[in-house]
Protein backbone atom coordinates (compact mmCIF):
# COMPACT_ATOMS: atom_id res chain seq x y z
CA UNK A 1 0.00 0.00 0.00
CA UNK A 2 1.37 3.43 -0.99
CA UNK A 3 1.98 6.03 1.63
CA UNK A 4 -0.25 9.06 1.47
CA UNK A 5 1.77 12.20 0.89
CA UNK A 6 0.94 15.17 3.03
CA UNK A 7 1.78 18.79 2.48
CA UNK A 8 4.75 20.17 4.31
CA UNK A 9 3.68 21.66 7.62
CA UNK A 10 3.53 25.42 7.71
CA UNK A 11 6.38 27.03 9.50
CA UNK A 12 5.30 27.96 13.00
CA UNK A 13 6.60 30.89 14.92
CA UNK A 14 7.59 34.31 13.70
CA UNK A 15 8.60 34.81 10.07
CA UNK A 16 11.36 37.21 9.05
CA UNK A 17 10.46 40.11 6.77
CA UNK A 18 12.58 42.84 5.19
CA UNK A 19 11.21 46.38 5.10
CA UNK A 20 11.15 47.59 1.48
CA UNK A 21 9.07 50.74 2.09
CA UNK A 22 9.80 52.42 5.43
CA UNK A 23 7.19 54.00 7.69
CA UNK A 24 7.26 55.94 10.95
CA UNK A 25 9.92 54.45 13.22
CA UNK A 26 10.93 51.70 10.77
CA UNK A 27 13.83 52.03 8.33
CA UNK A 28 14.21 50.52 4.88
CA UNK A 29 16.23 47.30 5.03
CA UNK A 30 15.30 46.46 8.63
CA UNK A 31 14.51 42.83 9.34
CA UNK A 32 11.35 42.25 11.37
CA UNK A 33 10.16 39.01 12.99
CA UNK A 34 6.37 38.86 12.81
CA UNK A 35 3.83 36.15 13.64
CA UNK A 36 1.32 37.71 11.22
CA UNK A 37 1.47 40.58 8.74
CA UNK A 38 -1.33 43.13 8.88
CA UNK A 39 -2.76 43.96 5.43
CA UNK A 40 -1.93 47.65 5.97
CA UNK A 41 1.82 46.92 5.94
CA UNK A 42 1.92 43.86 3.69
CA UNK A 43 2.98 45.91 0.62
CA UNK A 44 5.84 47.40 2.64
CA UNK A 45 7.47 44.04 3.41
CA UNK A 46 8.90 40.99 1.68
CA UNK A 47 9.95 37.70 3.18
CA UNK A 48 13.66 37.43 3.76
CA UNK A 49 15.14 35.53 0.84
CA UNK A 50 12.20 36.26 -1.50
CA UNK A 51 12.99 36.93 -5.14
CA UNK A 52 13.15 40.61 -6.02
CA UNK A 53 10.93 41.47 -8.98
CA UNK A 54 11.94 44.39 -11.16
CA UNK A 55 10.92 45.60 -14.57
CA UNK A 56 14.33 44.43 -15.85
CA UNK A 57 13.73 40.74 -15.10
CA UNK A 58 11.57 40.23 -18.19
CA UNK A 59 8.38 39.61 -16.26
CA UNK A 60 6.46 42.20 -18.27
CA UNK A 61 4.52 43.40 -15.25
CA UNK A 62 4.74 47.05 -16.21
CA UNK A 63 3.62 46.41 -19.77
CA UNK A 64 0.71 44.29 -18.57
CA UNK A 65 -0.34 47.02 -16.14
CA UNK A 66 -0.15 49.65 -18.89
CA UNK A 67 -2.33 47.47 -21.12
CA UNK A 68 -4.91 47.00 -18.38
CA UNK A 69 -4.90 50.74 -17.64
CA UNK A 70 -5.39 51.58 -21.32
CA UNK A 71 -8.34 49.16 -21.52
CA UNK A 72 -9.93 50.71 -18.42
CA UNK A 73 -9.49 54.24 -19.84
CA UNK A 74 -11.00 53.20 -23.19
CA UNK A 75 -14.01 51.59 -21.48
CA UNK A 76 -14.51 54.73 -19.36
CA UNK A 77 -14.41 56.91 -22.49
CA UNK A 78 -17.04 54.71 -24.16
CA UNK A 79 -19.27 54.84 -21.08
CA UNK A 80 -18.88 58.63 -20.86
CA UNK A 81 -19.82 59.00 -24.53
CA UNK A 82 -22.92 56.84 -24.01
CA UNK A 83 -23.96 58.95 -20.99
CA UNK A 84 -23.42 62.14 -23.00
CA UNK A 85 -25.53 60.80 -25.90
CA UNK A 86 -28.36 59.80 -23.53
CA UNK A 87 -28.30 63.23 -21.87
CA UNK A 88 -28.35 65.00 -25.24
CA UNK A 89 -31.31 62.92 -26.42
CA UNK A 90 -33.21 63.62 -23.19
CA UNK A 91 -32.49 67.36 -23.48
CA UNK A 92 -33.79 67.35 -27.06
CA UNK A 93 -36.98 65.55 -25.94
CA UNK A 94 -37.52 68.15 -23.21
CA UNK A 95 -37.02 71.05 -25.66
CA UNK A 96 -39.45 69.50 -28.19
CA UNK A 97 -42.03 68.88 -25.45
CA UNK A 98 -41.71 72.50 -24.31
CA UNK A 99 -42.20 73.77 -27.87
CA UNK A 100 -45.28 71.58 -28.37
CA UNK A 101 -46.92 72.54 -25.06
CA UNK A 102 -49.60 75.25 -25.09
CA UNK A 103 -48.45 78.65 -23.83
CA UNK A 104 -49.20 79.42 -20.16
CA UNK A 105 -52.25 81.57 -19.41
CA UNK A 106 -51.57 85.31 -19.15
CA UNK A 107 -50.87 86.70 -15.71
CA UNK A 108 -53.70 88.61 -14.04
Amino acid sequence: MAKKQTAAPEQSGPQKYEVIRPWAGVKEGEILSLETVHPAIKANLRKVGAKVTTSDDGSGLIEAAKGEAAAIVEKAKEEAEAIKNEATAEAERIVEAAKAAPPPPPAK
